[in-house]
């Protein structure tokens, strides 16, 4: 699921962008796809189109992906790969460092994994008595 499939105001929108950018051409939507991005929060809508039958990757209602598309994303599974395997590590090494204080280090983080819950229950019980 991406965000396309999300909502038919992504579709309407997405519809008017496709228009705008591809003035007079018959646009088709081949696939989407959401593009992940480290601290930043905008060009994370992608589609595969088919503008007058040619295909083109896009960047929905991009602010900074221009140029070449294909090699920007390229480029961002790179950094995908890169981030899965540094958390995959860390998860590792955690469960590894686990593993050697036994149940007494599984009920430890099972407490402290409570006492964070309730943390953020009550602060966001606080948020809402403020509204």
């Amino acid at each position: 699921m991406s965000w396309y499939d999300d909502s038919d105001h992504e579709k309407r929108a997405t519809a008017d962008w496709l228009a705008e950018n591809f003035p007079g051409e018959s646009v088709e939507i081949i696939a989407t796809f959401d593009v992940a991005w480290s601290g930043w929060e905008c060009d994370w809508k992608g589609a595969l189109v088919a503008a007058s039958g040619v295909p083109e990757l896009v960047i929905v209602d991009g602010t900074s992906m221009t140029g070449n598309i294909p090699d920007e994303l390229e480029k961002r599974v790179v950094e995908y790969r890169r981030l899965a395997d540094e958390t995959e590590a860390a998860l590792r090494r955690y469960r590894e460092m686990g593993g050697l204080f036994g149940d007494a280090w599984r009920e430890a983080t099972d407490a402290r994994h409570q006492r964070l819950n309730a943390m953020a229950d009550s602060a966001e019980g606080n948020e809402h008595d403020q509204d």
